[in-house]
């Protein structure tokens, strides 16, 4: 039997961790499982992990919590043992103990047409280089349902001629090819041709900081802030990714079209949104129906 005596350092924990890594999970990814199961060895202490036990932890782990954050140390826990059971050194019957906990479903926070007509107005009124630059980028993110990270990491050679964007995502390393609106290809064509030049590129990334180095997730969250106060309401690039989902669901009524461009691992990750698809709309781009 599995004698658990896991901690932070142990290598089994960080066999997993490098292997997640190895496979494109992002470090938010990594930072969540490693916190996760830290939180489920410290209750698990000296005791043996087997059925009894397993479901004692997530007994006492639920007293005083949310049902949510229950889930979803269930579920990191749940991928490891997974893992270890591949591997050949847990015994994975351990996780027909239990069903796993029950989390109400929680609807995505989505921008409205208002929002997103207010947005764009504000942003069309910036001329200055980086005013060309966000406003291709939240283009980008209302019509791609990108994260933050794929957009980051975008190059100039993410850009096809069929008006797509491609790119290998961090997070999982798979190939995608994303669609984009005419609205939201004139914005990111007009900021190459007349706000990246003037950033003084310094490599090959598609969207640039002042000083022309590529953009990461915190310039990304702080120019977003700065935006928010001019338009009034809170900005956040997770948020584009939900309404993207919403509004392509809407339209095509396709999950495995949007689980695949979405780079969402399984349908589960869609369920959330599925509240929203009554709606009759025209096509997938928010951008174009502003």
């Amino acid at each position: 039997m599995w004698r658990q005596q896991l901690t932070l350092n142990d290598e089994a924990v960080q066999y997993w961790l490098a292997a997640l890594e190895a496979e494109g999970r992002s470090l938010e990814t990594l930072k969540t499982y490693h916190s996760h199961l830290r939180v489920f060895l410290r209750l698990l202490g000296e005791r043996e992990l087997n059925a009894f036990s397993f479901r004692s932890v997530f007994a006492e782990y639920r007293q005083g919590r949310a049902a949510r954050s229950a889930r979803s140390v269930y579920e990191s826990v749940r991928a490891f043992i997974n893992f270890m059971a591949r591997e050949g050194a847990m015994d994975k019957s351990i996780l027909t103990a239990m069903r796993p906990p029950k989390a109400p479903e929680v609807e995505k926070p989505v921008y409205s047409q208002g929002q997103l007509r207010a947005l764009f107005q504000a942003l069309s009124s910036d001329k200055k280089a980086t005013g060309l630059r966000d406003y291709a980028l939240c283009a980008v993110l209302t019509d791609g349902g990108f994260r933050v990270g794929e957009v980051c990491a975008l190059r100039l050679d993410s850009l096809q001629p069929e008006g797509f964007i491609r790119l290998v995502t961090p997070k999982t390393g798979r190939v995608k090819s994303v669609p984009l609106g005419k609205r939201a290809l004139s914005a990111v064509y007009r900021y190459l041709s007349a706000g990246r030049p003037r950033l003084k590129p310094k490599g090959e990334s598609l969207f640039l900081t002042d000083d022309g180095r590529a953009l990461t997730r915190n310039t990304v969250r702080l120019m977003l802030e700065r935006r928010s106060k001019a338009v009034g309401f809170r900005l956040s690039a997770h948020r584009f990714r939900h309404t993207w989902a919403t509004n392509a669901l809407k339209a095509t009524r396709d999950l495995e079209t949007v689980r695949r461009i979405g780079g969402w691992a399984s349908f589960n990750s869609l369920k959330p949104y599925l509240h929203m698809v009554a709606g009759d709309l025209d096509g997938a781009s928010v951008l174009d129906r502003l």
